[in-house]
This record gives structure tokens, sequence and C-alpha cells, in this order.
């Protein structure tokens, strides 16, 4: 259909004791529209009525719709100058006041207005009808985020690592999922995904890309997963929860020296170990039980190591301890201790400690006993590999 153009008239009162006085022209140098009929939908579907004006002098633009049950805003006031060509687009849905959604107008007659205040106080308003047809007429429902924590420690260690996050569209609908800091920095976490009508859960671990693409862990900081559906009709829903991120980062501990003393042991004695172990990650490291001063016996093993109560301690996901293991042990690193006593449970980045640990040897007399160090991460497995290899001559 072929564009209207709509242009001011100009009116002449005579008044003001008899001087024949013209009226300024409104603000609106020109008006048209692109059309009579708008048809929603989504992106690339939508036939939108496009309307274009300009102003012959500076003022606050705005534009709404009308219809039988009321007037929706399509564009909050706006400052525009004369000379520039702007235009609107009506494609059959209104606005949201926070803009984030939208929704589609039932089928039916309605009226485009286009309003400007001039600098100098003028008004002008232009108005066209226009229809919206072809509309889908069910609704969107989008029901979420739904988190299963409220903040997530996204360090590897097994505790509270990632969050479930649960939504539910009603009908057919395309879903966007990220996350916005308090700085306004966003990271996907789903990128637009079609979605058929039901509940969906998807698991999070704080990073740019999630699990999918395994991007960099966002910075630690308070976080909004905000989530938007999109469906073929036009209709756009957008929700969001809050989530903190806390300790995020990779774990990485290194040890960077080991001696062993004395080489040489009688069976019964005490051999020692001082052990030099790095945080060379990102984060905070945690560690468990027992503490370094505990002193093993090489026939036992931490499964069977017991706390002041009497009760077994029990390996915990996550919880980073040094051991020391040799050829011939039953399992890997039989003997394992905390990166700390009882009254320190973490490592910050950085930071180094030097452990002394010791077990009474009660092993077979062997002339070139091979032992070894390592670092585990319970529940993850051994970190680095063996450290430290030493030939320690045992003796009956």
């Amino acid at each position: 259909m072929a564009s209207a153009r709509f242009f001011p008239r100009l009116v002449f009162l005579a008044s003001l004791g008899g001087l024949l006085v013209a009226c300024a022209p409104g603000p609106i140098d020109w008006f048209e529209v692109s059309g009579s009929v708008a048809r929603p939908g989504a992106r690339g579907i939508a036939f939108p009525v496009q309307a274009t004006f300009a102003l012959r002098q500076s003022g606050t633009v705005s534009a709404a719709v009308v219809g039988p049950t009321g007037e929706w805003s399509l564009r909050d006031p706006i400052a525009r100058r004369p000379g520039e060509v702007h235009q609107i687009a009506f494609d059959g849905t209104i606005p949201s006041t926070d803009g984030r959604e939208r929704t589609v107008l039932p089928n039916g007659a309605y009226e485009l207005r286009l309003r400007v205040i001039g600098d100098t106080g003028a008004r002008d308003e232009r108005s066209v009808p226009v229809m919206v047809e072809s509309v889908d007429g069910v609704p969107l429902g989008l029901d979420g985020p739904r988190l299963s924590l409220a903040a997530i420690s996204p360090d590897g260690d097994g505790v509270e690592d990632e969050v479930q996050i649960g939504y539910t569209v009603s009908k057919e609908a395309t879903v966007e999922i990220w996350a916005v800091s308090e700085r306004g920095d966003r990271a996907t976490i789903q990128g637009p995904t079609a979605r058929n009508p039901g509940a969906y859960v998807l698991p999070w671990d704080g990073s740019a890309g999630g699990r999918v693409f395994g991007g960099k862990r966002l910075p630690d900081g308070k976080y909004a997963i905000a989530m938007q559906a999109t469906d073929r009709a036009g209709n756009m829903r957008y929700r969001e929860a809050p989530l903190v991120i806390s300790n995020g980062g990779i774990e990485r501990l290194e040890i960077a020296e080991v001696t062993f003393t004395p080489t040489r042991v009688r069976v019964g004695d005490t051999l020692r170990a001082r052990i030099r172990v790095v945080n060379t990650g990102e984060t905070t490291t945690r560690t468990m039980a027992p503490s370094p001063s505990s002193v093993y016996r090489a026939s036992e093993s931490f499964s069977d190591r017991r706390d002041a109560t009497g009760s077994v301690i029990r390996p915990e996901a996550g919880a980073w301890r040094v051991g020391v293991g040799w050829q011939g042990a039953t399992q890997e690193l039989p003997l394992r201790w905390g990166l700390a006593e009882a009254t320190v449970t973490t490592i910050a980045p950085g930071a180094e400690v030097i452990l002394d640990v010791a077990f009474v040897v009660d092993l077979p007399p062997n002339p070139a006993q091979r032992f070894w160090v390592g670092i585990v991460r319970e529940g993850v497995g051994l970190s680095g590999g063996r450290v430290g290899d030493r030939v320690i001559e045992i003796t009956p």
C-alpha cells in the first residue's frame, strides 16, 4: 500500500483589536505511514506499520496506540531536532512499562498517535487509523527462573558449585537465559533455544556459556539470572531472580618442595617429610583433618583415621590434603593430612604453607624403598602427580 503523507494546515484568525494574526504552524513538519495494517509476529515474521516524520522545530516526541480498551505508550517522550527524519514502528504489540516485555493486541481497529511538544510550548499531534490482523490470541506464560540455590561457589570442590535453573513455558517459544552483574555486564547462560510447552531445568556452573561452551568463570558478586521467552505471535516475557557468586575461579595447589629425613631408618623408626605447598589458583581452597601434627603408622590408612570424638574422619568432597605414598602400597597416598592445624581450614590464593608430617615405618625391610608425596582433592583425585620421589633404606 502506498504511504500517506500528512501536512499541517495554516489557519488564520481575525482578532486582537482587528489585527489579522496567523497561528504559527505546529512543530511537526510532515508525517507519513507505510500502510494501515499491522501483523504481529516474532522477529522476521512481523509486518509492522512504519510511521516516519520530521520536525520543523525542536521538541519532545512521544507515540501511543489507542484502542477500544485504552491507550498504550509506544515511545516515552524523547527530544528530537528539526531537519532529521525519524521513524516509529508499530507491529501490533505494546511494550511493558520497563520495555522488557511485549504483549500482542487483539485483532481490531486502533489509532496510532504522534504527539510533539515544541521547545516553545506549542503542541502538535497526528493520528492515523491502523488495523491489527492475524493475531494468535493464545497468551504466553513464563514461570521462572526457579533457582535451587541463592548463592554458589563455583570452585570445583563439589559443594554448591552449580545452580539448577528451572522454568516453565506455556506454549512454543524461544527462550534465552543470561546473567547480569551489578555493573550491567552480561554473560550468556543459554542462547536462544526453541522450547515446546513444559518445564525445563538447566544446570549452571557460574561460567560464561555454562557447561556447553565452558567459558571463563564470572567474578564474585551479585547477579540477576534473567530469562526472556518470545513466541511466534510476538509476545515477549521477561523474568529474573537474584544469585550470588562467591569464591569463583580455578582451584590449584602445587607442591613446591619435598624433603624426606632421614634417608635410612630401622623398622619402627619415624620417617619425616617437610612439604611446601603453594596456592597457585584463583580462589581460596578448603582443607580438612587430620592436622599435620597427627602421626600415622605406615600400616594404617587415612580411611581408618578417627577424630577426637572417636568418629571416623570421612573425606570431604572438594577438600585438599597432602599424602605420602610408596612402592607396593595398597592404595594411592594411604597417609593423608590436612594443610593446616584444626584452627585453619582454608588457604588463600598466593599463600604457601610448610607442613611437617611424620609416620612410623612398620614396613618390611627394604634396601631401596621408594617414597613420594602427592596432593589430592578428595572426591576428584590426585592433582599434579607424584612429587619428591626418594629412596629410603629400611633395615631390620
